[in-house]
């Protein structure tokens, strides 16, 4: 009879317990850093390794904000956006981006993407630039990302970024030399 009221009880004290179900006790899911990234940002890294490897400088241009595409808006550590894509053709090279550092400008208005120079043969890494793109939209309506400048020097790019976003000039203030 004891025993019997022991296992009476275990089974009614274990079943007060609420156990949690399966989805309760698993860690929320983790945003993928990919989704930082607006999908049109990803399609212009794949049309901009296209314009490389083919030389196509026309296409290149559509891919750029006119501002940046003939001059320097970085500063030391950039250049034309153009020259990207023609020392890209000339040199056998391409950007590849990475998504886990894209940093984004005030919800929509543009990205900052982390790429790397990668040789078209090898694949071996052969630089690291950091690539403005902002978002667009042309006289019917259609949005699109350009890009607006790129450079080494991530806080140079940070730095046209927030002339662009403050609606300031976006040419880089002249480097003072070092003493």
């Amino acid at each position: 009879m004891k025993l019997i009221a022991r296992v009476l009880f275990a089974v009614v004290a274990a079943s007060s317990f609420v156990a949690p179900a399966f989805a309760d006790v698993r860690p929320p899911p983790l945003a993928r850093p990919q989704e930082k990234t607006p999908a049109a940002a990803k399609l212009w890294v794949m049309a901009a390794k296209n314009a490389m490897e083919t030389g196509d400088l026309e296409h290149a241009a559509k891919l750029c904000d006119p501002r940046g595409f003939k001059d320097n808006l970085v500063g030391g550590s950039g250049n034309p956006v153009e020259s990207l894509f023609t020392q890209g053709h000339r040199k056998g090279w391409h950007l590849v981006a990475s998504y886990d550092d894209t940093r984004k400008l005030r919800g929509t208005l543009g990205v900052i993407l982390r790429t790397t120079v990668v040789d078209n043969e090898s694949g071996k890494t052969l630089d690291e630039v950091w690539v403005l793109l902002i978002k667009t939209t042309d006289a019917e309506g259609t949005t699109g990302w350009l890009a607006l400048g790129a450079g080494e020097k991530l806080a140079q790019v940070d730095a046209l970024a927030a002339r662009f976003l403050a609606n300031k000039p976006l040419a880089p203030e002249p480097e003072t030399p070092a003493e």
